[in-house]
């Protein structure tokens, strides 16, 4: 049985950056990439998607 997720595929943005003390720059996505990460990951673990076969599966699925 297949399981479908409610996720449009997003593609990853560019990432922001800002510059703080000691000339360093932190990089960092937007909030909004960062909450559909995180919502795709919880989905994955509540279909309990991401066991050992979960490479191997998209891999497939993917292959041209």
């Amino acid at each position: 049985m297949a399981i479908y997720h409610q996720y449009t595929p997003m593609g990853t943005p560019r990432p922001n950056h800002r510059f703080v003390e000691g000339g360093k720059t932190i990089t960092y996505y937007p909030q909004p990439y960062v909450e559909y990460l995180d919502a795709v990951q919880a989905q994955l673990k509540r279909d309990n998607a991401l066991d050992d076969t979960f490479f191997e599966v998209i891999k497939y699925a993917f292959r041209s």
